[in-house]
């Protein structure tokens, strides 16, 4: 009953916003006590005329008026009726001695016992020199010494105060005389733990902390933490975890539950949680300042991890994690009720090992920046290599993939080719879960659908991070599985002109690709879409000369055909020059000259090259016109007949004599009178 009613009980319980409420309880009371004491004290002051035992009745129903809001406050059960009355009634008790006009000594009077008051909640002894001051000030007072029956209200009242003081002081700790002193904000209330010194134990933990955290990896470095705050500092439940602001999140790396005779080890996690969902979490890395809560003392939605409350937590400490002016993460230290709250020691020592822990993973961050900068610099120059080096559009795709990939957390990449003539996009390399996809299984991609259309027609890069970003009636994919995961496409573009798109896709989850990943797949994407486009214009200027290379041989080689013909008179070795000369132009296999016997109705080997043709001329080989040779068939049509593989087809008639025949070309001989007068057949392997 006595704890009910002291001031760290109603401090401790109360939430914030009524905590000023209490504020302006307590001064209301402490100003009516001093009125009521001198009144008592000093008959020049007593206006009223009242007696001493009346004084003090009256000063026991003040004290009610104050203690009866001020719980039913910390209870959650003040109604605003009952405060607005409780207010009238000290205001009316008060108003008639506020009015009274008192002398400077009674103005003295009347500020000692509020200091004498307020001071127990710094130092008894704060308190009990302000008693003694004023009894002085009583006993020596101009108007004369006050009577015993007026000094008794005092003598009652203050060992009462004083009484309170002390037990306030011995029931609370530093940390909650330090948060009532900060909402007070009072000049002669010096914080609690200015005073506060490390020991040389304390000194040696944080040394060997520092030593323990002199390492790069986070993950190390989050597993180390948990287990030495652990050792150091009593709790039930550890957890630590980072900020990551790009994607406006709070991901928990560890925890540590603390199990009674068992070994307790850090499990890492991975849960993550939206800031903007979470104002809790927000509201700490923005104020970037340790916070104590009562977990039991709040509602579910107030809370971060409910869930520990539901598990039995009651008081949890949760610290900032802080390297140059940002908030890097958070270190939460939780106990049951049975545990008790942090001592002024622990909440220092707490403090001072956030610290070292935030300086540690600014060091690995810089660190890890650092060898990945470095690491994209080497990929950089090797893919510069690449691009400079390949004259094969395929080979250096698939190369520039090797050295783009590892760079990002991606799944599959693709590069489709805008075509202009038809406004779609056309897939030129296609790469999964490790293994190249056929570009020719994939249909075009429309230009006016799709993300890829978007990036191609609006030449702006386009991050897809998380489920609310997609608009999955306009997805177009080139993974397969679900519709969860990342996309990230960038333009490809020369000379302000699109050539197409890059894009890369982590189908397995969100929130895979950042901000920062944008902006190197853009730096990557420029001198990937010149190599690109210098490979196709020199592959368009290979083409452009094989064709005149081409259309140069038909008419070097017409020509020698139509000398051969006018300065050879003998019809056989015309038809051999002509075979000979074909093969040895077009690099053929074999090349042979069929010619018509209208009599025979046949078609009759006139001219054949190499060993094959002078065999089959030997036979005197000849098809009769009825059949289905492709030689027959091309003569009796009078069109070019064109069999891409032999061994599939069914009119290969060579197979005992033209053994590495692949493809056969029969080409009908047409006379200028008209009619078809035989056949020129070639072949390839």
């Amino acid at each position: 009953m006595i704890r009910l009613f002291t001031l760290e009980k109603i401090h401790r319980d109360a939430q914030p916003q009524g905590r000023l409420l209490q504020l302006l309880l307590a001064l209301f009371w402490f100003l009516g006590s001093s009125v009521l004491l001198l009144q008592t004290v000093s008959p020049r002051l007593n206006y009223f005329r009242t007696a001493p035992i009346t004084n003090l009745l009256f000063w026991l129903a003040l004290t009610a008026l104050m203690l009866l809001p001020m719980w039913l406050l910390s209870q959650g059960k003040l109604r605003p009726a009952i405060l607005v009355a409780s207010f009238i009634l000290l205001s009316l008790t008060l108003l008639p001695y506020v009015l009274v006009p008192f002398i400077p000594a009674g103005w003295l009077f009347l500020s000692l016992p509020a200091i004498a008051l307020l001071a127990f909640l710094d130092d008894i002894r704060v308190g009990a020199a302000g008693a003694l001051l004023l009894l002085l000030a009583l006993l020596f007072s101009p108007n004369g010494s006050p009577s015993p029956g007026q000094l008794l209200p005092l003598l009652v009242v203050l060992p009462l105060l004083l009484l309170l003081g002390w037990h306030w002081q011995r029931t609370t700790s530093r940390a909650q005389r330090a948060r009532l002193q900060r909402a007070l904000r009072l000049p002669w209330n010096r914080p609690e733990t200015a005073d506060f010194h490390f020991s040389s134990e304390d000194a040696e933990i944080l040394l060997n902390f520092s030593i323990l955290l002199s390492i790069v990896d986070q993950g190390e470095i989050y597993r180390r933490a948990l287990r030495a705050v652990a050792d150091h500092i009593p709790g039930a439940h550890f957890l630590i975890g980072n900020f990551d602001l790009e994607l406006n999140q709070f991901q928990e790396q560890a925890e540590l539950m603390v199990q009674p005779g068992e070994q307790n080890r850090p499990v890492m996690l991975a849960t993550t949680h939206n800031l903007e969902q979470t104002p809790y979490l927000q509201a700490l890395q923005q104020a970037g300042e340790a916070r104590l809560d009562s977990l039991l003392k709040k509602s579910p939605e107030d809370l971060y991890r409910a869930d520990m409350r539901d598990a039995g937590y009651d008081f949890r400490l949760t610290l900032p994690l802080r390297a140059n002016d940002t908030t890097l993460g958070l270190l939460a230290i939780s106990r049951t009720e049975s545990e008790g709250d942090f001592s002024a020691h622990e909440l220092e020592l707490a403090q001072a090992l956030s610290r070292q822990i935030g300086a540690a993973l600014s060091n690995a961050q810089l660190a890890s920046d650092a060898r990945a900068r470095a690491a994209q610099l080497s990929t950089l120059t090797r893919l510069s290599r690449v691009l400079s080096e390949h004259n094969q559009l395929d080979q250096m795709l698939v190369d520039a993939r090797q050295e783009l990939l590892p760079l990002f957390a991606a799944t599959g990449m693709a590069i489709l080719f805008q075509n202009s003539g038809d406004e779609t996009l056309d897939w030129a390399h296609i790469f999964e879960y490790g293994r190249d996809i056929d570009r020719h299984s994939r249909s075009p991609l429309p230009l006016n659908t799709g993300n890829a259309g978007y990036v191609a027609t609006t030449g702006q890069p386009l991050l897809i991070s998380t489920a609310a970003d997609t608009d999955y009636s306009l997805l177009a994919r080139f993974a397969a599985g679900t519709a969860d995961g990342s996309w990230l496409g960038v333009p490809l573009i020369v000379a302000n002109q699109i050539i197409g798109v890059l894009v890369l896709e982590n189908a397995d989850e969100t929130g895979a690709f950042s901000p920062r990943d944008v902006e190197l797949l853009l730096t990557i994407a420029g001198p990937l879409a010149i190599s690109i486009n210098n490979i196709r214009q020199l592959e368009q200027t290979q083409a452009a000369l094989m064709a005149q290379s081409e259309q140069a041989l038909l008419l070097r080689t017409a020509t020698e055909v139509s000398a051969t013909a006018t300065s050879v008179l003998d019809v056989q070795e015309l038809a051999q020059r002509v075979v000979n000369l074909i093969q040895e132009r077009f690099d053929m296999y074999y090349a042979g000259l069929f010619f018509v016997d209208e009599g025979q109705q046949e078609a009759i080997l006139q001219a054949g090259t190499e060993a094959e043709g002078t065999a089959l001329q030997a036979e005197q080989y000849r098809l009769p016109l009825a059949s289905s040779a492709l030689v027959t068939q091309a003569i009796t049509v009078g069109r070019v007949h064109l069999e891409p593989d032999v061994r599939q087809g069914t009119n290969w008639e060579f197979g005992a004599y033209l053994p590495n025949t692949r493809s056969m070309l029969a080409i009908p001989l047409r006379a200028q009178r008209g009619g078809t007068v035989g056949a020129l057949t070639v072949h390839s392997t």
